[in-house]
């Protein structure tokens, strides 16, 4: 059975058990005003948007990425502050996927911001229009923040590499209208949709984890042979700085970690996710030889017959 111990995310005890149950939970949170005013913020910095996905913490401008990060946490600040517990607010950036965007993007994992066995953190992400399978909302596979323990940062190994398309099967779609926020777990497996409107979908990201939780940043070199896992004490103001660095070994002392990165066999993972959803989509495997074999009498006989 899944855990469904509260965390003390919520101040509401029902949304804390469906969150901890699912691992997403969808809350109405901006209004039409508050959305004119981030899109009008959007325009002062993007006269023309981006043509490839972007981040604003990955633009090198620090004025820039200060003051979307602060707008956004001066935004949600009042409302989070009814609906979470004691938390920290970092993270606040603009999320743009263009129109038709080429390239796959697989499930995956956010970054581990803390130790995930004593503390929670989540993203929160917030579109500035309706969204749908038409222009890149979010899609998740419920409950799988706890199929396995992991540990993700730069040059980690992904651990469900080898499920990537059963677990697409299995991930459900998340409509939203303008102004909803989803909030998931970091651990959650998710992605998005393409964007195939002819328009930019413009949204906004967060990211909250427990007010006195310490923070961490994970490494892994990558190259031949076996690299250990390194771990560097941060705090939120780490990460404003170094997204622009993204992939680099940060500077300062590390500790080393021997976490194992132990990857699900498809047989548990099928069970876990029969254990959350009640039945797995599972993918068809190709027809054997044999199967070919006889049709190919079939239409020699035909040939045969003319």
């Amino acid at each position: 059975m899944l855990n469904e111990k509260p965390v003390g995310l919520f101040l509401n005890p029902e949304l804390d058990k469906k969150m901890v149950r699912d691992g997403f939970i969808v809350l109405p949170f901006i209004d039409k005003q508050e959305i004119s005013a981030f899109k009008e913020l959007y325009k002062k910095w993007h006269p023309e948007h981006p043509t490839a996905f972007y981040k604003s913490y990955f633009d090198p401008r620090m004025e820039y990425k200060l003051e979307v990060e602060n707008e956004i946490i001066r935004v949600f600040q009042e409302k989070m502050n009814t609906t979470f517990c004691k938390y920290n607010a970092f993270g606040g950036l603009f999320v743009v996927k263009p129109p038709t965007q080429e390239g796959h993007l697989p499930p995956h994992q956010d970054w581990s911001f803390v130790d995930e066995r004593n503390d929670w953190s989540i993203n929160m992400w917030c579109p500035l229009e309706d969204v749908n399978d038409e222009n890149g909302n979010i899609i998740v596979l419920k409950g799988s923040h706890q199929f396995n323990r992991t540990i993700r940062g730069v040059g980690t190994p992904d651990v469900y590499r080898d499920h990537w398309k059963l677990i697409e099967k299995n991930m459900q779609s998340v409509p939203m209208k303008a102004g909803e926020a989803i909030f998931f777990f970091h651990g959650l497996l998710h992605g998005s949709t393409l964007n195939k409107t002819p328009k930019s979908r413009v949204s906004l990201g967060l990211t909250l984890t427990p007010e006195n939780a310490q923070h961490y940043f994970h490494y892994k070199e990558n190259g031949e042979g076996e690299k250990q896992l390194e771990r560097f004490e941060t705090t939120p103001d780490f990460y404003i700085d170094y997204a622009s660095k993204r992939g680099a070994r940060p500077e300062g002392e590390a500790e080393f970690d021997s976490f194992t990165f132990d990857s699900l066999s498809e047989n548990h993972l099928i069970e876990q996710i029969r254990l959350v959803q009640g039945e797995v989509k599972v993918i068809k495997p190709i027809q054997k030889a044999k199967n070919t074999t006889n049709w190919l009498r079939k239409i020699k006989k035909t040939i045969l017959k003319t």
